[in-house]
């Protein structure tokens, strides 16, 4: 299975109010972005914690404060120290509510920040409670049209779409879509990452012309926002080679792969989680090629990347387990294979029980437990398999009919025809 880091924006406070109180702190948290864009994140970090000092010393405002712990939150995020990115940004909300309560709405930055950082985490409940939080303020404090709140609806669809709530995510970025063109807001990063959003959503419903469309609009947006070798840019090529292979043009899809790595790559500081999804993307890939011995490779470089940034206990990182189980299944390891799917199938009863991607790891273990004659305990996967494609698909769905398939041929198998026979039947209800 694919991965693919989606449709997230980082949100740095801006300058809303005067800051002529405090003009030397000012210039540090100007060269503390500059630094930031630049790739520069450790000095970009020194200038954020001088700025945060002097102010503290100071005595300056709470909300010059938030910003510069929201900002500090949000370099610590890019260098993968989230235990520290977590701590700025509660420090944050902290000053926010000294400054104009708990559900002011300049803390709304730092709340969708902050529950990108939890999805990372894999602290989902934790993430979806964060960014519904600054829906409310802004649809209290604003209304339903402001832009600000379409950055929030499309963090929640993030956030759906990770979980396979396709139709919730959906409905979602499409109003986060309508609100920033209704405003003319088409030319910008945040509405690229809507597009994004909403063409991840048509990928992964299979429906690949569709999901082309909202993708090459973004590419060519960042593009002339970014330039051709940029991050932001890479993404997007990583997500066009995802429909590619699906569509079967594996030569596409490895260029269009091997041309993000490239530029994730170049951008150490900034690109190390998606490079490890492009990493095993390619591993995915290769193993579809028949080159089992550069799948593990690839497979085994993103798990460690993953391990590296304190990653393992996302959602990405189970679907690298996953993989790996089946290269090493494909090449009869499967004494190799079973823990690796027992580890993600772990990782997604905790943080998404009802996602597609777990009945899948299901049915692959399920698939050793047949080859090694453990024949109930593939039934019970495979029951559980074909329960999250009802609920997360529907019985038409291309999902549900092959884990049904499945379930029916390991009836077969055991001579339970009377069973094989209902559920063959109940496929047409």
């Amino acid at each position: 299975m694919d991965t693919i880091h989606r449709c997230f924006i980082l949100i740095l406070s801006a300058s809303a109010y005067s800051f002529a109180a405090a003009p030397e702190i000012e210039k540090l948290l100007i060269k503390a972005n500059q630094l930031r864009v630049q790739g520069s994140l450790a000095e970009s970090e020194a200038q954020y914690r001088e700025a945060i000092d002097n102010a503290e010393h100071d005595g300056a405002s709470n909300e010059l404060l938030a910003k510069a712990m929201n900002n500090l939150g949000a370099v610590l995020y890019e260098e993968a120290k989230f235990n520290d990115s977590e701590t700025w940004y509660l420090h944050a909300l902290d000053a926010h509510a000294k400054s104009a309560g708990p559900e002011g709405a300049n803390a709304v930055s730092t709340l969708i920040n902050l529950s990108e950082l939890y999805r990372r985490m894999g602290r989902l409940k934790e993430a979806e409670d964060a960014v519904k939080r600054s829906i409310a303020i802004l649809e209290k404090t604003s209304g339903p049209n402001n832009p600000e709140l379409a950055l929030s609806l499309n963090t929640l669809a993030c956030q759906y779409y990770d979980r396979g709530r396709y139709a919730e995510a959906q409905a979602l970025v499409g109003r986060a879509l309508q609100i920033r063109e209704a405003q003319g807001l088409t030319n910008d990063f945040l509405y690229a990452a809507m597009l994004d959003t909403m063409g991840s959503l048509y990928r992964d419903q299979n429906r690949w012309q569709e999901a082309k469309v909202p993708l090459e609009r973004s590419l060519a947006l960042r593009e002339k926002l970014y330039g051709a070798d940029h991050p932001h840019v890479a993404s997007v090529l990583a997500h066009l080679g995802l429909i590619y292979r699906a569509e079967g043009e594996l030569e596409k899809a490895e260029k269009s792969y091997l041309h993000a790595l490239a530029i994730f790559d170049a951008h150490p500081n900034v690109g190390r989680a998606s490079h490890a999804e492009t990493l095993n993307n390619l591993g995915v890939l290769a193993r579809q090629k028949g080159d089992l011995e550069k799948a593990e490779v690839f497979e085994k470089e993103a798990l460690a990347t993953w391990d590296t940034i304190g990653q393992s206990g996302t959602l990405g990182y189970a679907s690298g387990l996953n993989n790996l189980g089946e290269t090493l299944a494909a090449e009869g390891r499967i004494s190799e294979a079973e823990p690796l799917y027992r580890k993600a199938i772990a990782l997604w009863e905790v943080n998404a029980p009802d996602h597609v991607n777990l009945a899948d790891c299901l049915s692959n273990l399920a698939g050793l437990f047949v080859s090694q004659g453990k024949a109930a305990g593939a039934e019970k996967l495979l029951q559980r398999a074909l329960a999250i494609r009802e609920k997360a698909e529907g019985r038409t769905s291309a999902g549900y009919t092959e884990a049904k398939r499945q379930l029916i041929l390991l009836y077969r198998a055991e001579k339970r025809n009377s069973e094989a026979k209902r559920l063959e039947q109940d496929t047409f209800r």
